[in-house]
Formats: structure tokens, sequence, C-alpha cells
């Protein structure tokens, strides 16, 4: 798998896992037994009250709107905030999520299969598999930060 993502052999990373009950946007916002996606397919989930528009104002309204996170200045690690980026095509579509962890590395669902610690968001850019640019970074307090 990491072999679709040239930086990923560059950068490095570790596999922790391989479950095919989620992908990256239910990862990203820490579910793990559905798929989320605005595409009306029966088999995955979208907020209700979300457009069903793979667009960022789509996915903003689930992350800003529904689960609480602002856009954040940047990707730096934040004492008392937990972030997610969001990538998207050079036509703004988005793509894939990640979410930061708490040592400030990065973890990703690609597709339904592995979900990875990368250390940087750009490991994930370019090759077959590119999941476009991590443009768009959002924040919000950590559960202990509340």
């Amino acid at each position: 798998m990491p072999l679709a993502f040239p930086r990923l052999v560059q950068d490095g990373c570790e596999v922790t896992s391989n479950c095919a009950k989620y992908n990256c946007v239910a990862w990203a916002a820490n579910v793990t037994h559905q798929c989320w996606w605005p595409d009306g397919q029966p088999h995955h989930y979208w907020p209700e009250g979300c457009p069903l528009e793979e667009t960022v104002a789509g996915f903003e309204a689930v992350f800003i709107g529904k689960l609480g996170y602002e856009r954040a200045a940047n990707a730096d690690l934040e004492s008392g905030f937990e972030k997610v980026a969001l990538y998207v095509n050079p036509n703004d579509i988005p793509l894939h999520m990640a979410r930061q962890l708490e040592d400030g590395n990065w973890t990703s669902k690609c597709g339904v299969t592995w979900d990875l610690t990368h250390y940087s968001l750009d490991s994930l850019r370019g090759g077959a598999n590119d999941y476009g640019n991590p443009k768009y970074i959002y924040r919000r307090p950590t559960a202990q930060a509340k």
C-alpha cells in the first residue's frame, strides 16, 4: 500500500490496522463503524441536514456545523486542540481527510483498507493514488480542554 504513495516511502509511515468498516472521513471524525461520504449511496452515511455534495462547503457543514471544528491557521500541533485536514483536488473537490494524533503525526484511512500513521500531510500527495492538496485545516478543543 505505501508504494502507491511515493512520498510515504520517502517520509515513512506505519500501517496501524486493516478494517473495511469505515473510510477516511469517518476515521477523521473518530467513527469506526460506518463509511461517511456525501454521495447518497445507501451504504454511506452523511449527517442529517448537511448537503449531499462533494464540496468544501458540504464537508464544512459536517465538521464545522455538526462536529464543532473551526478553520485553523495551520497544521502545527496545538496544545488543547485536535485537528483534521481536508485534501482537495485542483478544482477544490474533496478527496481525502486525515486526523492529527496527539504527538503531531497524522493518521489516515486509505479507502476502506489501511489505517496509516504518516509524519507529514504531504506524504499522501502524488503517485497513483494522489489524494490532492491538504488545503483546509480545522481544529476544535480536545475533550480535556473543554
